[in-house]
């Protein structure tokens, strides 16, 4: 039998990676030197059922074509766009009946000969097509972007940890975590910026084996997420030299692109995020029974199934080493005063009472001082 890689979901940029390789793999040499590989694009000028009924014929030609001049052969379908037309019931006669054709060559197994890779974001699990592809013992890989959404929420970041520790481990460089927490904050759910970032720090880091937190502030893109993550970690640090350059920095960097005033609240909303969660910390210690600092091993034996729902349980043992150690830089009095500090900076700027600038300068000197 075949074989057959299905490659979806909605990162983009990851799909055609992941088919990029499977063709690789496949013809077992780079594709430009490929004799055996036949490439079918799967986005037509323009997106008439016509456009689609023409693409999956050719591919059902190409499935009944053997293999010519070289014993096997490999077939793909590079990037369809059109997932959304062959799943849905309203596709026309002829559309409807080319998909069956071609879902009906499937069922049996592919000829051994033929190695085949469609990928393509849009693919519903719910429908026939899928669990007609998943039924010939297909290899499906399924790459879904992280919701911004979710930002909070505890296991986000996992799937962008490992596309970060991949793109390291191919370069044959070591990632410190809190370089990894720098990218995943500052860059989000775009897999391409991020392994354009990795590509950057790889020529920035040289013959050194390893990649810091500082390498990631010096030579990545100085994005607003980039800088408004610096703004908080400067504030927790109190470092109030460096937040109110940022705020400066922040400020004259949105109004020349011609943003509006919403990064002022947006430099508010990091603060305002920056100190609840040292507040959950400091939660979660007291039921850990922690009343102060700890040994950098203490968490090396805190299961979260032990703890379920414990903030500090879910973390890397030495990322809640960490914001214990900073948490406990705050006594509740000052946490307090800051978190009284950030709302009123947040009344002042949404009812206009005040420059905005002063206005986040002065927050950002009653956080950082005492």
């Amino acid at each position: 039998m075949g074989s057959f890689y299905l490659i979806s979901g909605d990162d983009d940029f990851a799909i055609k990676n992941a088919a990029h390789e499977a063709a690789v793999k496949s013809c077992g040499c780079e594709l430009e030197q490929a004799q055996d590989l036949e490439i079918i694009n799967g986005d037509a000028d323009d997106s008439s059922e016509q456009s689609v009924v023409n693409i999956m014929t050719a591919l059902l030609n190409s499935l009944r074509t053997p293999p010519f001049l070289t014993p096997q052969k490999t077939i793909w379908l590079r990037h369809f766009a059109y997932f959304d037309l062959i799943q849905s019931g309203d596709a026309k006669k002829i559309l409807s009946k080319i998909t069956a054709e071609f879902l009906d060559f499937l069922k049996p197994g592919l000829p051994a000969e033929i190695t085949l890779i469609i990928d393509g974001p849009g693919i519903d699990q719910r429908k026939t097509f899928f669990k007609t592809c998943q039924k010939t013992d297909a290899e499906i890989q399924f790459f879904k972007k992280e919701r911004l959404e979710d930002k909070n929420k505890k296991g986000y970041g996992k799937s962008l940890s490992d596309t970060i520790q991949t793109a390291c481990n191919k370069i044959g460089k070591k990632i410190d975590y809190r370089a990894v927490e720098y990218l995943i904050s500052t860059i989000g759910n775009d897999t391409g910026r991020i392994i354009n970032e990795i590509g950057k720090l790889d020529s920035f880091t040289g013959e050194r084996d390893s990649i810091t937190i500082d390498d990631c502030r010096n030579i990545c893109s100085r994005t607003p997420e980039a800088l408004n993550y610096e703004f908080g970690g400067a504030l927790l640090e109190r470092d109030v030299e460096q937040g109110l350059k940022l705020v400066d920095t922040l400020i004259e960097q949105m109004r020349s692109s011609g943003g509006g005033g919403a990064i002022e609240l947006a430099l508010v909303l990091s603060a305002a995020r920056s100190f609840q969660e040292l507040v959950k910390v400091r939660c979660a210690a007291a039921e850990l029974g922690i009343k102060g600092y700890v040994n950098k091993g203490f968490f090396e034996s805190v299961r979260k199934e032990d703890y379920p729902g414990n903030y500090l349980a879910g973390l890397h043992p030495f990322r809640a080493y960490k914001l214990c150690q900073t948490a406990f830089d705050f006594p509740g009095e000052k946490l307090a005063e800051i978190m009284e500090a950030i709302l009123t900076a947040n009344r002042k700027l949404v009812s206009g009472a005040g420059d905005p600038r002063l206005i986040l300068e002065q927050m950002v000197i009653e956080i950082c001082q005492g």
